[in-house]
C-alpha cells in the first residue's frame, strides 16, 4: 500500500552544485516524514547530476529524480513536470540554491489541517552571507489570511508556501515559459483560492549570494517581456477579483519600470494604453491607493519614436570604432528604424549656407543642422557615432525631450531624444538657423551682455553644447550635473545616469570593459570633471555612513552591527579608491 504523501517538494536544479547539498540536506531532514522530493535536473552541466545520483542512492524512498537533457531556459517546464509527477496532498517549490528550516513543512502542513487551507504561507530569511540575513515579513496576523490582502499585496515568489495540488488539477494551471513565470501563475492561482493561512515564522532561506541564480542573471532585454506575463494574468484570472488583480498588475508594472528596471520604462505606456478601460474603472487606482492615481496621467503621454538618428557627413567610411558603436546599438534596439544623415540622404542644396559649409568641409555644423531638423520634424534618438550602447534605452523615450551631461557643467551632444515638434528642439533648430545670419561688423561689446565662464571651453564646444549652455543661462538655471525635469517635460540626466546605458566609448567604455583599470592615466586626463563628481558623491555617502555609524556605536555587539558589515566594507573600498584617484590625478581631484 502506497505511503500517504502530505507534501510533494519540487526542485528545479540547474548548475547549483555549490548549494545543492545544503538544499537537499534541509529537505531530507524534515520533521514531517510524509513528504516526497522531486528533483528535476534541468540540463545541468556541472556536478549536480552526480550529487542527485548520490542522494537518490542514499534516500531512494524519499527522492525521485527527473532528467531533462537540455536546459529549458527557465524553470517553468521543470516545475510543471514536478507537479505532474507529484502525489502529495500539497505541493511546494524550493529553489535548488536555497534551503529550509527542518520544521518548515510540518508547521505549514499542521496549519493547513487546522484551518482547512488551500494554501499556507510563511516568512523567510534573505541571506547575504554567513550569519548575515534579515527577515522578510508578510504583513499579516497568524492564522487565516485575508484574501483581499493577498490579492492586493501578493507574495510573488514560488517558494515559502504549500498549495493544495487539487487546485492545479481542477483549474488546469501550468507555469508558462516567460519572464517571471512564477508571478504569471501565482496571481491567477490566488484568484481561485477560498481559504489561506499564514505561519508567523521565517522558515525559508532565500539565497541572495548566488551570482549565477536566475534572479541575478536575468537578461536585461528579456525583462521587457514582462508585459507578456502580465497580459497572461489579465486573460486568465478569476474576474471576481478584477479590481484587486488589475491593481496588483499595475502596481507591479509601475515598480518594475520606474524602480527596478528604469531602462524599460517605455514598456509601461503601451501596456496601460492597451488596458486603459480596466485601469480607468479600477476603484483602488481612482482612489489613489498607494499613490497609483498618477498612472491615469500617463494615458496622454507620447513616446519618442523608435528611431535612431546619426550623422556620417564628410565620412567616406566608418572607422572600426564607429562601426563597433553602431553594432552595439542594434543589439539593444529591436524594432527601431535607423536614420543615417549624410550628403546622399539630406538635401545639401537646401540653402546657400548649407551648400557653402559642405563645400568648406564644415561638417559638424551641417550635421547639427540636419540632426535638429530631423528630430523636430520626425522625432527619435540622435546618437553620436562614438556612443556605445550598454543596455536597453527605454528611459530615453518617456519624456518630450531628453539630454544628458558629458561634464560637470556641459550638457553633451552625444545623446538627444525628442518627440516630433518638441519646443526645445524647435529652439535648437532656430538657434542653429541663426548661425546662418552674417555677423554685424559694427556690433559693440555691449550688444551681448552674456559672459562665458571660460572662453576656452566655449571655443571647444559644439554648436549644440553652446545652445544648451545659453538655454540654461537665459533661464537662470545652474549646470551642475543633476538629474532633473525642466518645464516642458525635458529630462536632463547626470553623467552617471545617462552613461549607465550609453557611453562615449572614448571616455566611459573602458569603465565597463576594464573596471579595475579606472585609474589609468588616459581616463583621468579625459575625465577630471567626471572624477570630481564621483568624489563628491563618495564624500556625501561617507557623511551619511558616519552618521549611521555614530548611532551604531552603542550597539556594536548586536545583530544590527553585524548587518552593517557589508556597508562598512563598501565604504572602506570607496575610500581606498578615492585615495588612489587622488594620487593618480596629482592631488587635484
Amino acid at each position: 500500500m502506497d505511503k500517504k504523501i502530505a507534501v510533494s517538494i519540487i526542485i528545479s536544479v540547474y548548475n547549483t552544485e555549490k548549494y545543492l547539498k545544503k538544499c537537499l540536506d534541509s529537505l531530507v531532514r524534515q520533521t514531517l516524514t510524509e513528504i516526497e522530493i522531486i528533483a528535476v535536473n534541468n540540463g545541468s552541466t556541472d556536478s549536480c547530476a552526480d550529487i542527485l545520483k548520490d542522494y537518490l542512492k542514499q534516500y531512494s524512498g524519499l527522492i525521485r529524480v527527473i532528467t531533462i537533457k537540455e536546459n529549458t531556459g527557465d524553470p517553468a517546464i521543470p516545475w510543471n513536470m514536478g507537479i505532474d509527477a507529484a502525489r502529495g496532498e500539497y505541493i511546494s517549490i524550493v529553489d535548488s540554491d536555497d534551503w529550509c528550516d527542518t520544521a518548515m513543512f510540518e508547521l505549514l502542513y499542521k496549519a493547513a489541517q487546522k484551518y482547512k487551507s488551500e494554501m499556507v504561507l510563511c516568512d523567510h530569511y534573505e541571506v547575504y552571507g554567513k550569519d548575515l540575513m534579515y527577515r522578510g515579513k508578510i504583513n499579516a496576523v497568524p492564522g487565516e489570511f485575508d484574501l483581499k490582502q493577498l490579492m492586493m499585496y501578493p507574495h510573488m515568489a514560488p517558494w515559502g508556501k504549500i498549495i493544495k495540488r487539487q487546485i492545479f488539477l481542477d483549474r488546469k494551471l501550468k507555469y508558462v515559459s516567460q519572464i517571471h513565470c512564477d508571478t504569471g501563475l501565482n496571481l491567477i492561482l490566488y484568484s481561485y483560492l477560498h481559504r489561506v493561512s499564514y505561519v508567523d515564522e521565517p522558515l525559508y532561506y532565500y539565497n541572495k549570494i548566488n551570482p549565477s541564480s536566475e534572479t541575478n542573471t536575468k537578461k536585461r532585454m528579456r525583462q521587457a517581456e514582462i508585459t507578456g506575463t502580465l497580459d497572461h494574468i489579465l486573460k486568465n484570472y478569476n474576474t471576481e477579483w478584477e479590481d484587486e488583480v488589475v491593481f496588483s498588475v499595475v502596481k507591479f508594472l509601475y515598480w518594475f519600470c520606474f524602480v527596478e528596471y528604469l531602462y524599460h520604462q517605455d514598456v509601461f505606456w503601451p501596456f496601460i494604453k492597451e488596458h486603459e478601460a480596466e485601469i480607468r474603472r479600477n476603484k483602488y487606482i481612482r482612489s489613489n491607493r498607494d499613490n497609483l492615481r498618477l498612472v491615469l496621467d500617463f494615458f496622454d503621454y507620447k513616446l519618442v519614436p523608435k528611431r535612431i538618428v546619426y550623422s556620417t557627413f564628410g565620412k567616406k567610411a566608418l572607422s572600426e570604432l564607429e562601426q563597433h558603436c553602431i553594432n552595439s546599438w542594434k543589439k539593444y534596439t529591436r524594432g527601431y528604424e535607423f536614420v543615417e544623415l549624410n550628403e546622399s540622404s539630406c538635401d545639401i542644396e537646401e540653402n546657400d549656407f548649407i551648400r557653402s559649409k559642405v563645400v568648406a568641409g564644415e561638417y559638424e555644423l551641417v550635421s547639427d543642422y540636419f540632426i535638429a531638423k530631423e528630430l523636430y520634424e520626425n522625432g527619435g534618438i540622435a546618437l553620436s557615432t562614438t556612443m556605445v550602447m550598454n543596455g536597453p534605452i527605454g528611459e530615453l523615450r518617456t519624456h518630450a525631450a531628453t539630454v544628458g551631461y558629458d561634464a560637470l557643467h556641459t550638457i553633451g551632444d552625444g545623446v538627444i531624444a525628442a518627440i516630433p515638434k518638441t519646443p526645445l528642439i524647435r529652439l535648437l533648430y532656430e538657434y542653429i538657423m541663426g548661425q546662418f545670419e552674417p555677423l554685424d561688423p559694427v556690433a559693440g561689446p555691449d550688444d551681448d551682455d552674456h559672459v562665458w565662464e571660460n572662453e576656452a571651453d566655449e571655443t571647444e564646444m559644439s554648436l549644440i553644447q553652446k545652445f544648451f549652455k545659453e538655454y540654461y543661462a537665459d533661464r537662470n538655471l545652474i549646470l551642475s550635473n543633476r538629474n532633473e525635469i525642466l518645464p516642458g517635460d525635458i529630462s536632463v540626466m547626470s553623467i552617471d545616469r545617462l552613461y549607465y546605458e550609453i557611453s562615449d566609448i572614448n571616455i566611459f567604455y573602458r569603465l565597463y570593459e576594464e573596471a579595475y583599470n579606472v585609474c589609468e592615466d588616459p581616463f583621468l586626463i579625459i575625465h577630471k570633471n567626471a572624477i570630481e563628481c564621483f568624489l563628491n558623491n563618495i564624500r556625501y555617502l561617507e557623511s551619511q555612513y558616519k552618521a549611521i555609524s555614530q548611532e551604531l556605536l552603542s550597539i556594536k555587539n548586536t545583530r544590527s552591527w553585524r548587518y552593517m558589515e557589508p556597508v562598512r566594507r563598501f565604504f572602506r573600498f570607496m575610500r581606498g579608491l578615492r585615495a588612489k584617484l587622488h594620487l593618480r590625478s596629482g592631488g587635484k581631484a
